[in-house]
């Protein structure tokens, strides 16, 4: 069943965010804060959206557990991005490296959410047509 559309969204999610990563450490230039640190990016920032996604995407015979890691690491982009704001906010700089990680934590949520529509439209299909039987 790893044909299924919420698995190849939960699928590009996780290889954008790898090479995203990638490209980060040598592309783009991140202050020398702490915030932006490459250790601290990939732990905080990059690293609990991909281990969700890919346990969520191994949960595919099981969706509702599926549902349940999608819904938390939904909520845990919201908080990265809350953070991130946060401090963008306190130092007054909005450079490049910042606005690229909300706009990748914002298409993150997007792929999420379209892997949960996919996900309950599978579960909503599945009910029917267990009801004919």
């Amino acid at each position: 069943m790893i044909q299924r559309v919420q698995n190849l969204f939960l699928g590009i999610l996780i290889l954008i965010n790898i090479t995203f990563y990638s490209l980060s450490n040598d592309v783009f230039k991140l202050p020398d804060n702490f915030i932006y640190s490459e250790t601290y990016q990939f732990i905080f920032y990059i690293f609990p959206s991909i281990i969700f996604a890919f346990i969520s995407l191994l949960l595919y015979s099981n969706r509702i557990r599926q549902l349940f890691f999608n819904r938390i690491n939904i909520f845990l982009q919201i908080i990265i991005i809350l953070i991130s704001q946060l401090t963008i906010d306190f130092n007054l700089s909005y450079d490049s490296s910042s606005i690229l990680y909300l706009l990748l934590n914002l298409f993150n949520i997007f792929l999420l959410i379209l892997s949960n529509r996919g996900i309950i439209k599978d579960e909503k299909l599945i009910k029917s047509i267990d009801r004919l039987r």
